[in-house]
């Protein structure tokens, strides 16, 4: 057995295995910044991220909310755009 089969046999069965298995209108990341600050981490995996989702075909959208200091009310703003978008997928990710 080679190493492919092995990896794709331990998969369980709602992992899709192929893009044209993934179903989604697209993906929206949510991210509140206090202060208007975000890591460079965050935004090399956001960066990596947006390249494997358009290689996949997968809608990548993404919300910064700067300047609220009191996470429920900025978590909630996020939630109003991601309502009010075509998307079906919300991802909160820490700027940090």
């Amino acid at each position: 057995m080679n190493i492919e089969a092995a990896a794709t046999d331990r998969l369980s069965p709602h992992v899709p295995r192929f893009a044209r298995d993934i179903q989604t209108k697209g993906v929206l990341f949510g991210i509140p910044c206090y202060g208007g600050q975000i890591f460079d981490a965050c935004v090399q995996g956001l960066l990596d991220t947006k390249e494997k989702f358009l290689h996949l075909g997968i809608g990548f959208n993404l919300i910064t909310l700067r300047n609220e200091s009191l996470i429920p009310r900025g978590r909630n703003g996020i939630v109003a755009h991601f309502l009010a978008s075509h998307c079906d997928r919300l991802v909160f990710i820490d700027a940090d």
